[in-house]
């Protein structure tokens, strides 16, 4: 179900009502009047339903100026906020790529491979290693698992803002923000800094392609969203 759905459906049909009802005073005023008496009180009909079709119209008139115009008005900066935190988790991405893609053979331009060759590559990095530095950011990671927890932090707290504006929000980007809440790859390196089963990034490469397909995702969306805005 989405909510963006639902309204546009509703003002359609608030704002179809009131047109039709405008058409029919208009036709009232101009045509009916001049004709004599179809059947008997007639006229008073016609005023009665003159008066309720009347404040129909004004009813949609309050409705396009106090609630109409006050939710765009609403979700214009809505949109704002969304597309800052969406291209904040866009950017992480783009960062990740930029420092795990070459230690696999790939550069932060390519596309995310298919799983099967993503498994065959993912390899090279020991977790207690220390990672590269994190920019813009006061933090330095000491290893890579620090890295990626930063990461991690920063994808829910941007998904916990987007979370606060629910109702302004497609059903298909809270389903992408659910995704990487507390994603298999965070599971599975927090089991591994825990347990110590292993500290090789090659014991999970499933989780951590879904991590970036996720992230991916929300990149596109963010891409869309940012073309649409730019249409309107």
């Amino acid at each position: 179900m989405k909510f963006k759905s639902l309204k546009n459906n509703l003002d359609k049909l608030v704002f179809s009502i009131s047109f039709i009802c405008l058409i029919w005073i208009f036709l009232y005023k101009i045509i009916f009047l001049a004709k004599n008496e179809l059947f008997p009180f007639a006229s008073e009909i016609g005023d009665v339903f003159y008066s309720i079709l009347g404040s129909i119209v004004a009813s949609g008139v309050f409705y396009y100026f106090v609630v109409y115009l006050e939710r765009r008005r609403k979700e214009k900066i809505i949109n704002k906020i969304v597309q800052k935190k969406l291209g904040s988790i866009a950017v992480g991405l783009f960062i990740i790529k930029k420092d795990v893609f070459p230690i696999f053979g790939l550069t932060y331009k390519d596309e995310m491979p298919e799983l099967d060759e993503f498994v065959k590559i993912c390899k090279g990095i020991n977790l207690l290693d220390k990672a590269p530095n994190i920019p813009n950011t006061s933090e330095e990671p000491i290893t890579w698992y620090a890295y990626f927890n930063y990461f991690f932090q920063s994808d829910r707290y941007n998904s916990q803002l987007l979370y606060e504006h629910l109702i302004y929000l497609d059903i298909e980007l809270v389903e992408l923000l659910d995704e990487i809440q507390y994603s298999n790859f965070q599971r599975a390196l927090d089991s591994f800094r825990i347990n110590e089963h292993t500290h090789d990034i090659a014991g999970t490469p499933g989780p951590f392609w879904n991590y970036l397909k996720s992230l991916e995702k929300i990149s596109k969306y963010s891409s869309k969203l940012y073309g649409k805005k730019n249409i309107r």
